[in-house]
């Protein structure tokens, strides 16, 4: 059964409302001047499954395709000069 809360009761309690649904794996209506408005609810993701690991970044290389033999030395010039402060974008062509 869904329980519903005023929105003002809310801001204090939001914690406590937060515990109880995970819980009671029970949805909590917040109401607004007598009307409903917003539905807090337990949300199943990705991560309750891995237990806290983290899931692969944007850099993972998940097809095995093989970097670039040059891969360390690409615009190594233009690196050095952001680095050494010589580098002045609007002097490039």
């Amino acid at each position: 059964m869904e329980q519903m809360i005023v929105v003002e009761q809310a801001k204090v309690d939001l914690s406590a409302i937060i515990e109880r649904v995970r819980d009671e794996k029970s949805p909590i209506i917040l109401t607004d001047k007598g009307k409903s408005s917003i539905k807090i609810c337990l949300v199943e993701n990705e991560l309750d499954d891995k237990k806290g690991k983290r899931l692969g970044g944007f850099l993972k290389n998940t097809d095995n395709t093989p970097a670039p033999d040059n891969f360390d030395r690409l615009n190594e010039d233009e690196i050095f000069a952001l680095f050494s402060g010589e580098y002045d974008e609007y002097s490039r062509g």
